[in-house]
C-alpha cells in the first residue's frame, strides 16, 4: 500500500481533549499548557461545536482577550472534518486547502472519533518526508522572523499572526539564543502575562537545538523526529544563525510534491465534472425561464413527506426563506392551524380529485408573521411517485384591506377620542359618538354646521389664521385648542386636522380628531407645581432656582450687571422645632418666607432649598455694595417676633454668605458652594451677620478635601506608625513608659511629624478614624511587650473630637477585648481643652476608663484656660507640664514659677506630675530638685520606631546623679 493510500483512522490520534463550550478562556488556557495539548475539540450534548489551536491563543493574546470569556466566543466554528474512511492523500488536501495544523475526524454517524496533527502526518511519512529536496537548504525557512532578545513579545506576537509563523527566533549579535513558539503561549495565558510589560527574553526558551549548515537534511530530520522536536535551528561556520526547519516547513514542502503527482488525475476529475456543471446550468437556465420567472408561488409536494421537491424563488423569497432553508421544511411547517397528520391526510385527498382544487391557506413566514395565500392544486405523478403541484399568490394586502375598511368603521363609532369629518367648505358631516360625549351635541345638531359653534373665545383671530395657513400649506395642523361645551364649560382639547385629498390632488374632506385633555392639563400643573416649588413655602426650590440663576447669570453678561448670590440659614431655628414641635416651626418657615418675598424686588428670587436654609437671588446690581443695605434689612426682617399658633413669640437670626457674579466667574453650582462656605463663616463669626466669600477659605477648604482624601487612603494603605518617646521617673532614673506619637510614611521614604496634618483634621470627623487607629495600634504595641515581659506605660493622646463621639469607649473596649491584663499599662492624655468643651462628660469617660484599669492624664496643662474649681474636679491620675513652660524655665523666672506653682498643684490634689521638652541635663536637676515625678524629652530620648525604642531600651542606664555628673549613658 502507498504512504498516501493510508486511512485517516489508522493515523488519527483517539486521546480528543473535549471542552464545553462556556469554559473560561483562562481555564482553556490551563488544559492546554500542561501537559502540553496542541488543540481543543469544543462539543456540547455530543454535538462538534468548534476547535481552540495553539495558533488561536496566540490572536487572542495579541488582542489581549479577557481569560473570562467564554471559549464559545473565540473558537474556531464551523469545522473543518474528514472521514476515518478518507485516505492521507484526502487529508493532506484539506490541511493544505484550508491551511489547517488540525484535521477532526468523524465516523459515518458524524461523531468525532479522533484527530490529526501536523506531527501525526509527519511522523506517518517517516524518512521518507526528505523526499526530493537533497539538502537543508531546499528544506528550510529562509525568511523565518527573528528578533532581538529585548522586543516586546507584543510585536513578536503580531508578526506571529500576521505572517502565520508558529514561531520566532531570538538573536543578539547574529547568535541565536533562543526561540518563543505557539507552544509557549498557553502557559502565559494561563499565568495571565502582561505582554505590553514582557520582552523575549523573559518568555524565550533558551534550550536551542541547533544543527551545522552542512548537515545531511536526513540526519537533521532523524534529530527532529527522535527529540519530538517541531522547530531545529540552522548555524553557519561560526555558529551564527542561518535559518529554521521547522515541522510546519517541511509539511508544507512535501505536501505540494504529494500533491504534484496527482494532479493528472485531479485535472480529469475536473474537467468531468466542468462538463457536468454545465449541463446543470443549462437545465437551471431553461427551468429558471419557465417557473423563476413567474409571478405566483409554485412548489411540488412530495405527497408522503410532505417536503418540497421542488419549487420557483417566489415561493421561498416571499415567506422570507433562503433556497437551502426553504428545502429543508415540510408543508407542516409552513402552514398554520393543522398538524402534519392532517396535513397529510388533505393531501393524499387531493390526490384523488381530478383536476383543480382551489382554497384559502395560512402561512407562517421565517420571522413568524402570517401571511393569507389563495393557493390551487392538482395531483402530478412523476415515476412511480406521487406529488401535488401547488400554485399560490399572497392575498395579505387584500385581505388586510377588506378587514381595514371593517376596522375604520368600528374605530370611527368607538374611537375614544372625538372625531369631526367636514367638506372641503368646512360644514361638518359627521361626528362620532366620542365626540357628542365630550362636547355635549349630539350627530343631528352638528350636521350641516361649522366647527366655529365650539368656539371658547380664548383664541384670536390671528390664531386661527395661522392654523388655516399651515393646514392649507402641509395639509395638517396639531395642537392645543380650547372650546366650549354645550352647558358653557370651557375644555382644553389636543386636536389633530389632516386634509383629505383624491386622486387628482384635490382636498375633499378635512378630519379632525380631539382628546379632552382638561383633567390632564390641571394635574400637569400641580406636578409642575411640585417640581419647581417647595411644598410648604410656595418658594421656589433648587430646580427652578438654579434655571433663574442660569437666565440671570446670562443677563449679567449682557448688560454688563452683578448678580447676588446670597445663601441665608436660620439661627436657633432647632430649639424652637424641639420645644414646640415641628408644626411651629412649619409656621416659623411660612412666615419668613413671607416676609422675605415681600421685600425682596419682582425681578430677584427667594429660594428655599430645604430645612431652614434660604437663597437670595438679587439680580442687575451696578455694584456689589448695593446690595448691603438690602441684606441688612433683610437681618432685621428675619428677627423680628414670630407669632405661633400656640399664641407664644419667638425669634430667630439669620447667618448671610454672599458671593457675587461675574467677580465669582463659576457655574451655578459653585456659586451657591461659594455662598454656602461664606454663611458658615457668618455662623463662625458669632451668626446674626452677614459675610462675603473668600478665596482663601475656599481654597483651603479645598486643600481639606485633598488632606482627607490622602489621610484616609493612608490610613487604608498603613501609612501611618507609631513612634516612641520614653519617660523616666526621676528618683530613680527607670523608664517606666513612652507616649505614642503619630508619623505618616510617604511615598519618597520620608517621615511626616503630625504638627503638619492633624492640626487642620481637628473639626473633621476623620481624625476619630486616626485615634481609633492609634489606640489600636497601642494595645497591639503593649500586648507585644507584656509577651516580652516589659511592664512598661504606653500614653496615647485622645482629640476631642474623638473622646467626644458617641462610640469612644464601645471602640476602646473592643480593643482591649481579650487584653484585660494590660489596661493598666496604657494612658490616655486629655487636652486641657478638650476637658472644658464638655467638663460633665469628660468626667464621666474618665471614671469609665478607670473601671476599666486605663489611667488618665491632663495633657499640656497651663496652656489652656485653668481654674481651681475644673482642675478639682477632673479626677485624671497625671497631670502634665507643657513643654512651653518647661523648655525656658532656666532663663525665664516667670516660666519656672509657673512650672513650681503646676507642681505645688499636683502634690496638692495627690496627682502624679510629667514634665514634657526637657531637652538638657540641667532640666532634669532642677525638675528633680522641685518634686518633679517623671519627664520625658530630647535630653533622655527622641520619639523613635519601635524596634529603636527596644534597642534603646536594652542599652539605657539609670543614671540618679543628674546634678553632680550632668551625664546620662545610652
Amino acid at each position: 500500500m502507498r504512504v498516501v493510500d493510508v486511512t485517516l483512522g489508522e493515523l488519527m490520534s483517539a486521546k480528543v481533549r473535549a471542552v464545553a463550550p462556556d469554559m473560561s478562556l483562562g481555564e482553556a488556557a490551563q488544559l492546554m499548557s500542561y501537559p502540553p495539548v496542541s488543540c481543543l475539540v469544543v462539543r456540547q450534548h455530543g454535538r462538534l461545536l468548534g476547535i481552540l489551536t495553539e495558533h488561536d491563543l496566540v490572536t487572542l493574546l495579541h488582542v489581549r482577550a479577557a481569560p473570562a470569556t467564554p471559549v464559545s466566543e473565540i473558537m474556531t466554528s464551523p469545522v473543518i472534518t474528514a472521514q476515518a474512511s478518507d485516505t492521507f492523500r484526502d487529508g493532506l488536501l484539506l490541511m493544505r486547502q484550508y491551511a489547517l495544523h488540525h484535521l477532526i475526524v468523524i465516523d459515518a454517524a458524524g461523531e468525532v472519533i479522533g484527530v490529526i496533527s501536523e506531527s501525526d502526518m509527519r511522523r506517518h511519512l517517516g524518512f521518507g518526508i526528505v523526499g526530493k529536496m537533497q539538502n537543508l537548504l531546499t528544506a528550510m525557512d529562509r525568511r523565518s522572523p527573528k528578533f532581538p532578545p529585548d522586543t516586546p513579545v507584543s510585536t513578536a506576537l503580531r508578526h506571529m499572526v500576521y505572517e502565520r509563523w508558529d514561531y520566532v527566533v531570538v538573536t543578539q549579535d547574529g547568535m541565536p539564543l533562543g526561540i518563543f513558539t505557539e507552544r509557549d503561549v498557553p502557559r502565559m495565558m494561563r499565568d495571565q502575562a502582561d505582554v505590553s510589560e514582557l520582552t523575549l527574553r523573559e518568555v524565550m526558551s533558551p534550550q536551542l537545538t541547533t544543527v551545522a549548515v552542512g548537515t545531511n537534511l536526513l540526519d537533521a530530520i532523524v534529530t527532529m523526529t527522535e527529540a519530538r522536536l517541531r522547530h531545529l535551528v540552522v548555524v553557519d561556520d561560526g555558529g551564527r544563525y542561518f535559518g529554521v526547519i521547522s515541522q510546519h516547513g517541511l509539511f508544507e514542502r512535501i505536501g505540494l510534491e504529494l500533491i504534484g503527482d496527482s494532479m493528472h488525475e485531479l485535472e480529469a476529475l475536473r474537467a468531468e465534472r466542468k462538463l457536468a456543471e454545465q449541463e446543470l446550468r443549462e437545465r437551471e437556465e431553461m427551468y429558471s425561464t419557465l417557473v423563476n420567472q413567474a409571478a405566483d408561488a409554485i412548489v411540488l409536494i412530495d405527497a408522503e413527506t410532505l417536503g418540497f421537491a421542488e419549487f420557483n424563488a417566489v415561493a421561498h423569497e416571499g415567506l422570507g426563506y433562503t433556497r437551502e432553508e426553504f428545502a429543508a421544511l415540510t408543508l407542516s411547517e409552513l402552514q398554520t392551524g393543522q398538524t402534519h397528520e392532517q396535513l397529510h391526510k388533505r393531501v393524499q385527498q387531493l390526490l384523488d380529485i381530478d383536476g383543480s382544487s382551489f382554497l384559502e391557506v395560512v402561512h407562517r413566514r421565517k420571522d413568524g408573521s402570517v401571511r393569507m395565500a389563495q393557493a390551487s392544486s392538482r395531483s402530478v405523478k412523476i415515476g412511480d411517485k406521487g406529488y401535488l403541484l401547488a400554485i399560490w399568490r399572497d392575498i395579505t394586502e387584500r385581505k388586510q384591506a377588506d378587514e381595514q375598511l371593517k376596522l375604520a368603521a368600528s374605530v370611527f363609532h368607538d374611537a375614544s377620542e372625538g372625531i369631526l369629518i367636514t367638506d372641503a367648505q368646512g360644514t361638518i358631516i359627521n361626528v362620532n359618538r366620542a365626540f357628542a360625549e365630550i362636547t355635549g351635541y349630539q350627530r343631528e345638531e352638528m350636521v350641516g354646521r361649522t366647527p366655529r359653534v365650539l368656539k371658547s373665545g380664548r383664541h384670536d383671530g390671528e390664531f386661527y389664521t395661522r392654523l388655516w395657513q399651515q393646514l392649507l400649506l402641509t395639509d395638517h395642523w396639531s395642537g392645543e385648542l380650547w372650546n366650549r361645551r354645550k352647558n358653557g364649560d370651557e375644555y382644553a382639547q389636543q386636536l389633530s386636522i389632516s386634509a383629505v385629498k383624491d386622486t387628482s390632488g384635490k382636498i375633499t374632506h378635512y378630519v379632525g380628531i380631539f382628546t379632552d385633555i382638561t383633567e390632564h392639563k390641571q394635574q400637569r400643573e400641580q406636578i409642575e407645581s411640585l417640581a419647581y416649588y417647595d411644598a410648604l413655602t410656595r418658594l421656589p426650590n433648587r430646580v427652578l432656582l438654579a434655571d433663574r440663576m442660569r437666565q440671570a447669570l446670562a443677563r449679567a453678561d449682557r448688560m454688563n450687571k452683578s448678580v447676588a448670590v446670597c445663601y441665608l440659614d436660620l439661627d436657633g431655628f432647632k430649639p424652637i422645632n424641639d420645644r414646640y414641635g415641628h408644626k411651629a416651626g412649619d409656621s416659623v418657615l411660612t412666615e419668613i418666607s413671607r416676609r422675605l418675598q415681600e421685600f425682596v424686588r419682582a425681578e430677584d428670587t427667594v429660594a428655599r432649598l430645604g430645612g431652614d436654609e434660604f437663597v437670595l437671588l438679587l439680580t442687575d446690581l451696578d455694584s456689589e455694595q448695593e446690595s448691603d443695605p438690602v441684606l441688612a434689612r433683610v437681618l432685621e426682617i428675619v428677627t423680628q417676633p414670630c407669632a405661633l399658633p400656640s399664641g407664644a413669640e419667638v425669634s430667630v437670626s439669620a447667618s448671610v454668605g454672599v458671593t457675587f457674579y461675574p467677580a465669582d466667574h463659576n457655574d451655578t453650582d459653585v456659586l451657591l458652594r461659594h455662598a454656602d462656605q461664606a454663611m458658615y463663616q457668618a455662623k463662625q463669626l458669632g451668626r446674626n451677620r452677614m459675610h462675603h466669600f473668600d478665596p482663601k477659605y475656599d481654597q483651603q477648604t479645598k486643600l481639606l478635601r485633598e488632606l482627607r482624601t490622602k489621610v484616609h487612603a493612608a490610613l487604608a494603605m498603613g501609612d501611618f506608625v507609631l513612634y516612641w518617646q520614653p519617660k523616666v521617673e526621676l528618683t530613680h532614673g527607670h523608664v517606666v513608659g513612652a507616649e505614642a506619637l503619630l508619623r505618616w510614611k510617604q511615598a519618597d521614604g520620608s517621615i511626616m511629624p503630625p504638627g503638619l496634618f492633624l492640626p487642620q483634621l481637628e473639626n473633621d470627623d476623620l481624625i476619630v478614624d486616626i485615634g481609633d487607629y492609634v489606640i489600636r495600634e497601642a494595645v497591639a504595641t503593649l500586648n507585644r511587650w507584656h509577651e516580652m515581659g516589659l511592664g512598661l506605660t504606653a500614653s496615647i493622646n485622645v482629640a476631642a473630637r474623638q473622646m467626644l463621639a458617641p462610640a469612644f469607649m464601645v471602640k476602646l473596649t473592643e480593643a482591649l477585648t481579650g487584653r484585660a491584663d494590660i489596661a493598666r499599662h496604657l494612658e490616655l492624655e486629655i487636652l486641657e481643652t478638650a476637658a472644658l468643651e464638655d467638663l460633665d462628660k469628660v468626667k464621666r469617660l474618665i471614671n469609665e476608663c478607670r473601671e476599666l484599669g486605663i489611667s488618665t492624664a491632663l495633657d499640656d496643662f497651663g496652656t489652656g484656660y485653668s481654674s481651681m474649681t475644673y482642675f478639682r474636679h477632673l479626677p485624671v491620675d497625671t497631670v502634665k507640664i507643657d513643654q512651653s513652660f518647661v523648655r525656658d524655665m532656666l532663663e525665664n523666672a516667670d516660666d519656672l514659677a509657673i512650672v513650681q506653682g503646676i507642681l505645688g498643684l499636683t502634690k496638692a490634689f495627690g496627682k502624679t506630675s510629667v514634665a514634657e521638652g526637657v531637652e538638657l541635663i540641667e532640666h532634669l536637676a532642677v525638675l528633680q530638685n522641685m518634686g518633679c515625678d517623671m519627664a520625658q524629652g530630647y535630653a533622655i530620648g527622641h520619639p523613635m520606631p519601635e524596634h529603636e525604642f527596644l534597642r534603646w531600651l536594652d542599652n539605657y542606664k539609670p543614671d540618679t546623679t543628674w546634678g553632680a555628673t550632668l551625664e546620662m549613658n545610652f
